[in-house]
């Protein structure tokens, strides 16, 4: 089973990309802290599409708390330098808002969303394959 469960934020602002086949997608790294005895903090690249991608874009911005469940993907890519190099990204099939300190636009979410609930899910598989032609010869 290839499942992942993350509570974290938003490292930065969502990225807004279009594939070659006009399928939405957004990037982010989500800063997860470890709550071991030794405090450190973890950065993990994550991918959505279409509706995630949407609401990515529309309600969340860097600073703010997420839940997010979603399958670990792992890619090649030759870099600049001609090199080949890899990446392994989460891909997002739901997200929640959880709040936070820096949550713009949540208060407009339940009047203006076209969506249910702030959970927002995808499982198109076919965006994934279309996305990972179109960044050959990308990094991150």
């Amino acid at each position: 089973m290839n499942k992942v469960f993350l509570v974290g934020r938003l490292a930065g602002d969502p990225e807004e990309k279009t594939t070659t086949t006009g399928t939405k997608m957004s990037k982010v790294s989500i800063a997860v802290q470890n709550s071991g005895a030794k405090k450190e903090t973890y950065f993990f690249p994550c991918v959505a599409f279409q509706n995630s991608a949407t609401f990515l874009n529309t309600y969340l911005h860097k600073g703010d708390m997420v839940a997010v469940d979603g399958k670990l993907t792992r890619r090649e890519y030759t870099n600049e330098a001609g090199a080949k190099s890899s990446i392994t990204e989460i891909i997002i099939d739901s997200i929640n808002s959880i709040g936070g300190s820096n949550s713009k636009g949540k208060d407009d979410f339940a009047e203006k969303t076209p969506f249910k609930t702030s959970a927002v899910e995808t499982n198109d598989s076919d965006n994934i394959t279309d996305w990972t032609k179109q960044l050959e010869g990308q990094g991150e």
